[in-house]
C-alpha cells in the first residue's frame, strides 16, 4: 500500500512538472509571438511611413507637373500677362465673363440685377479706357443687353456697348467673327476674358488676350490707385447710384 502511495505521489509530481513545463512553453510562445508581432508592426509602420513619404513626394511631383502644365497653357492662351501690351488700338471686354469678377458685381448678378452689373462694367471700362493712350475703339459686349451705346471718350477713342444677340448666339461667336474678319488688326487687339475656350480661339487668330482681374489690377496700378478691385468697384457702384 505504501508503495502504491509513493508511486501515486511520484506520478502527481511528474504531472505537475509536465503541466509547469507546458505552461512555460505556452508563456514562451506567447512572448515570442508578441515579439514577432511587434517586429511586424514596426516593419509595417516603417513601410507605411515610407509609403506615406513616397505618396507625398508623388503628389508633390504631380502637383508641380500640373502647375507647370497650367502655366504653359496660360502662356499659350493668355498672350498678354506681364504688362500692358504696346500698340494696342482695339480693346474688347467680354462683359458676361465679368459678371462675377468682384463682390459688388457678383451680388448684383445673383440678385437678378443684371442691368446694374452691366452698367458697372461699362463705367469701369470707360474709366480704364480713358487711361490708355493709343486706343481707337473699345467694345463692351454682352450676350444680351436691352440698349446699346456709342460714345466718344475723353482720349478720343470710340466706346461701343453691344449685344451679341440677335445676330450671334453668344459674345464668343461675335468677337471671334470680328477677329476673323479683321485679321490685320489682331496683333493690335486686346481681348479681356478668362473664358479659356474663347481665349484659345482668339489666340489662334493672333489676338492678344488678358485675364480680367489682371487687366483691371494693372490699370489700377498704372493710375496709382491704392484700392483693391472689390473696394474700387463698390465705390464705382455707389457713385452710379447717386
Amino acid at each position: 500500500m505504501v508503495m502504491y502511495q509513493k508511486e501515486g505521489m511520484a506520478f502527481n509530481e511528474a504531472l505537475l512538472r509536465l503541466e509547469a513545463e507546458e505552461q512555460n512553453r505556452k508563456e514562451t510562445r506567447r512572448i515570442n509571438r508578441e515579439e514577432r508581432n511587434g517586429k511586424k508592426r514596426k516593419r509595417s509602420s516603417r513601410r507605411n511611413e515610407n509609403y506615406s513619404d513616397e505618396m507625398e513626394e508623388d503628389n508633390a511631383e504631380v502637383n508641380d507637373k500640373k502647375a507647370m502644365e497650367k502655366e504653359q497653357r496660360d502662356n499659350a492662351i493668355f498672350t498678354a500677362q506681364d504688362s500692358w501690351p504696346v500698340n494696342v488700338t482695339h480693346l474688347f471686354i467680354d462683359g458676361n465673363n465679368l459678371l462675377y469678377m468682384t463682390k459688388s458685381l457678383r451680388n448684383n448678378t445673383l440678385k437678378k440685377k443684371m442691368g446694374r452689373s452691366q452698367d458697372i462694367i461699362v463705367a469701369a471700362t470707360e474709366f480704364f479706357a480713358n487711361q490708355m493712350n493709343g486706343l481707337v475703339e473699345v467694345f463692351v459686349i454682352f450676350d444680351n443687353i436691352s440698349s446699346t451705346q456709342e460714345k466718344t471718350l475723353a482720349n478720343g477713342a470710340k466706346l461701343f456697348v453691344l449685344s451679341a444677340r440677335p445676330n450671334f448666339a453668344t459674345t464668343d461667336d461675335m468677337v471671334v467673327h470680328w477677329a476673323q474678319q479683321n485679321k490685320e488688326l489682331s496683333p493690335q487687339s486686346l481681348h479681356i476674358s478668362s473664358d479659356r475656350a474663347l481665349c484659345g480661339r482668339l489666340s489662334m487668330e493672333g489676338a492678344l488676350v488678358m485675364k480680367p482681374k489682371h487687366f483691371f489690377s494693372l490699370v489700377l496700378k498704372l493710375t496709382n490707385q491704392e484700392e483693391n478691385l472689390d473696394s474700387w468697384f463698390s465705390k464705382l457702384e455707389n457713385n452710379l447710384m447717386i
